[in-house]
């Protein structure tokens, strides 16, 4: 599975694309110029380093506070990659208490914002079991 961080800024997106696989973890950095046609340069070269990888089997984890977020998380849903939007602040406790880096720089953020993804746990809600209704 394919987990990418994107840091969205006025300038463009940072991006780091983190590739997991049994026993490997192989890591890409990326920097794309611009927000909406940004969106289309980082799914052109998804497709260009991943092309056996359906869309569908890439999750992508989003800082939550930039303006320019809701183009590219957009652009991303339609063709069918799973997106979460995450407080920025939260990735940030995540990278200092669990990977035990401080981050500073938009590189170091999509990183951790692609890790935070591979940690589902950390971000994905508990399903609550269902309690049968008494008639």
């Amino acid at each position: 599975m394919l987990y990418l961080g994107i840091d969205v800024a006025d300038a463009g997106l940072d991006c780091c694309a983190v590739h997991h696989q049994p026993g490997q973890l192989e890591q890409n950095p990326k920097a794309v110029s611009g927000q909406v046609r940004g969106a289309d340069h980082l799914l052109g070269w998804l497709r260009q380093n991943w092309p056996a990888m359906a869309f569908n089997k890439m999750h992508v984890t989003l800082s939550g506070e930039a303006r320019g977020n809701e183009a590219v998380e957009l652009a991303l849903r339609v063709v069918g990659v799973r997106v979460a939007r995450v407080d920025q602040q939260k990735a940030r406790l995540f990278a200092r208490t669990v990977l035990g880096i401080r981050c500073q720089r938009e590189r170091i953020d999509s990183h951790v914002l692609a890790l935070y993804g591979l940690h589902t746990q950390a971000w994905r809600a508990a399903l609550a079991t269902p309690v049968p209704l008494a008639a």
